[in-house]
């Protein structure tokens, strides 16, 4: 009594060059986002070693112009003691008074120099708030690292930085 014809169509391609091309197309792009992503990395490490360098050398510059300024100050103290006794002029007091106000306004800037490598560490770091860091490090290496070795394949480093590898794609 129940006579019907059920039937099922199927049609595939064998070889579809315009699915192949977008295929490869994509990952293309996502080999290059991924390079991208990478060299954007390797640029942010790098200006964050800058950022902590810089506090590093701000915080050596601002012990030497603490020295300096002290020094200024001493060395007007005593220009003004010889004065009082007869044996400076008072042009050389106003020298090293000018002496003194120039070391103080160099160790303000590089207290403001300090602070804000600071400021942009923490930005790089990616706080949200401003959080000054200030590095335990001094610039003085130990002997053993001071001592250069030498870089065996240059060409494989260079290979292994971001934009190289980025630029292959």
């Amino acid at each position: 009594p129940w006579n019907g014809v059920v039937g099922l169509r199927l049609k595939q391609a064998l070889y579809d060059p315009e699915k192949l091309a977008t295929v490869n197309s994509s990952k293309i792009a996502i080999d290059l986002a991924r390079a991208q992503e990478k060299r954007l990395m390797a640029e942010r490490e790098e200006e964050i070693v800058k950022a902590w360098y810089s506090i590093m050398l701000s915080k050596a510059k601002q012990e030497f112009a603490e020295k300096d300024n002290v020094r200024n100050k001493n060395n007007e103290a005593l220009i003004s003691d010889q004065l009082n006794s007869g044996r400076a002029l008072a042009t050389d007091l106003r020298e090293a008074q000018l002496k003194t106000m120039e070391s103080q306004i160099n160790n303000e800037t590089i207290g403001l120099d300090l602070f804000n490598a600071q400021v942009y560490l923490s930005y790089m770091m990616g706080y949200d708030s401003v959080q000054l860091i200030l590095p335990k490090e001094s610039l003085t290496l130990p002997a053993e690292v001071r001592k250069t070795e030498q870089i065996t394949s240059l060409q494989a480093v260079i290979e292994q930085r971001p934009d190289v590898q980025e630029q292959k794609i």
